[in-house]
């Protein structure tokens, strides 16, 4: 990930406003878990309520365990059943293959006037340029760019 220590703070508060009281799914929830920072639990602090799903099991049965309501599946093609007043997908979407389905996910699950909120890296901040020095320096979860053949 390509963040300063307080990027997720500063997202938090970014994102406060449109999240504030309202019904959340959170997309890729599980990432950065144990942070003092963790999205997923600022989130949980702002909403009236709030559904984290990540592709992860294991990780989410270690967020689950930890309290939150986080469900295992795949944001390309999720069924939850349910309506939210904000679909949130921070720093996700350059994790996957199928942007037509993902798109069609979130628009599934989003109620009248719902809102999506999208993050996503910048690739040329200095600290991810730092980031890839520092660790491999190819990343296999960054799947893709997005092309002509968005299909």
């Amino acid at each position: 990930m390509c963040i300063r220590d307080s990027s997720f703070v500063e997202r938090g508060d970014a994102i406060k406003p449109y999240v504030h009281g309202r019904r959340v799914l959170d997309l890729g929830c599980a990432s950065a878990f144990g942070r003092p920072d963790w999205m997923h639990a600022q989130l949980v602090s702002m909403a009236s309520s709030v559904v984290g799903v990540d592709l992860d099991e294991a990780a989410v049965d270690r967020v689950s365990a930890a309290g939150y309501d986080v469900r295992q599946g795949d944001v390309e093609d999720l069924h939850l059943d349910e309506q939210f007043d904000v679909v949130f997908a921070g720093e996700l979407i350059e994790h996957l293959e199928r942007f037509p389905r993902f798109f069609e996910s979130v628009r599934r699950h989003l109620g009248p006037d719902g809102k999506f909120i999208l993050t996503t890296p910048n690739p040329f901040a200095l600290s991810c340029f730092v980031y890839r020095l520092s660790k491999d320096a190819v990343s296999y979860t960054h799947l893709t760019l997005p092309t002509s053949d968005l299909g």
